[in-house]
Formats: C-alpha cells, sequence, structure tokens
C-alpha cells in the first residue's frame, strides 16, 4: 500500500503543478496560441483520467482490505471454534473412556458373580 500511496500522492501533487502552470500561463501570457490552450486542456485530460483510475484503483485495493479483514475475522472465530470443539471432543472421549472402563468392570463383576 505503500507505494500506492506514494503514486497517488506523486499524481496529486502532479495536479497541482499543472493547476499552477496553467494559472501561470494565463498571468504572464493572456493571448495564448490556440495549440496552446489545446495542449494544456489535453494534458489537463490526462491527469484527470489518471486521477479517475487511480480512484478506481484506490476503491478496488479499499475493497479487497474489507474483504482481507472481512476473512481475517472469520478466521479467528473458526479457530475459536475449532479449539472449542476439541476440548469437547477431549471431554466426550473422557467420558467414553470411563464408560468403557464401569461397563468392564461391571462385566467382570458379573462373570465373578456367576462364578
Amino acid at each position: 500500500l505503500s507505494s500506492m500511496e506514494v503514486r497517488l500522492q506523486e499524481s496529486a501533487e502532479q495536479s497541482r503543478r499543472l493547476q499552477v502552470s496553467v494559472e501561470l500561463n494565463r498571468t504572464l501570457h493572456p493571448k495564448a496560441t490556440q495549440d496552446q490552450v489545446n495542449a494544456l486542456r489535453a494534458h489537463a485530460t490526462e491527469l484527470e483520467e489518471a486521477a479517475a483510475r487511480r480512484d478506481e484503483f484506490v476503491a478496488e485495493l479499499n475493497a479487497r482490505l474489507a474483504t482481507a479483514e472481512d476473512r481475517a475475522a472469520r478466521a479467528e472465530v473458526l479457530e475459536r471454534e475449532a479449539k472449542a470443539f476439541g476440548h469437547s471432543l477431549s471431554v466426550a472421549e473422557a467420558a467414553h473412556a470411563r464408560a468403557e472402563r464401569k461397563l468392564v468392570a461391571a462385566l467382570r463383576a458379573g462373570a465373578e458373580a456367576k462364578k
């Protein structure tokens, strides 16, 4: 993102320089030729198009960032749920093992009683 921010700042600075240049040109050369005016307008159009592309790029990056943040938040929730499930599973396995031991003990006691 830092290189994008640098590019955004450079683009904004270029737009500011163009505006100053246009104003200075109007002040110093009030009778600018039509070719000069057309060239400046074309350059201004190019800068506006670049700014629009930059804005689209920023919007896309913001959308990607929001998606990544959402996925990170969901991953944290899933991790907590997985840990809770693992703990529940351990508790259930321990209870099952105790029940098996009780059953084995009861079967042995029953077998001993029949003897």
